[in-house]
């Protein structure tokens, strides 16, 4: 009986950490924003630039996106993967709220902004 308690409640917390379509939300607290920024510029910078204007990856800064825009989408992108371009999986090596502190910092502060040089528009208007 101990045992299938057990197992409900930890299935239970799983399943209430989990992100889903209906937590990857945009996150507006600054410094988590803050954090997204310092991670972005870390791990994501190298191919996106810091600015986010794409180098060799696409930019994020304008409004035409190759997986879609939305929280959920540039989410899932982070997240899983898009090996044909060259995006790996952050999954394994990133916590959930971590992806939705960068997909956050992108979509709040690189998105529309303006950056030097930025790579030409890839994928569909958004």
């Amino acid at each position: 009986m101990r045992r299938t308690s057990l197992f409900w409640v930890i299935l239970g917390l799983i399943l209430f950490s989990c992100k889903n379509e209906n937590t990857i939300k945009i996150i507006k607290d600054q410094e988590k924003i803050q954090l997204g920024k310092n991670i972005y510029l870390n791990k994501c910078s190298s191919c996106h630039r810091a600015n986010g204007g794409g180098g060799k990856r696409p930019n994020l800064t304008d409004n035409y996106w190759l997986h879609g825009g939305s929280s959920t989408d540039v989410y899932n992108v982070i997240h899983n993967e898009v090996i044909s371009k060259g995006m790996i999986p952050w999954k394994n090596k990133l916590t959930t709220d971590e992806i939705q502190y960068i997909m956050s910092y992108i979509l709040v502060e690189l998105k529309g902004s303006k950056p030097k040089l930025p790579k030409e528009a890839e994928g569909k208007l958004v």
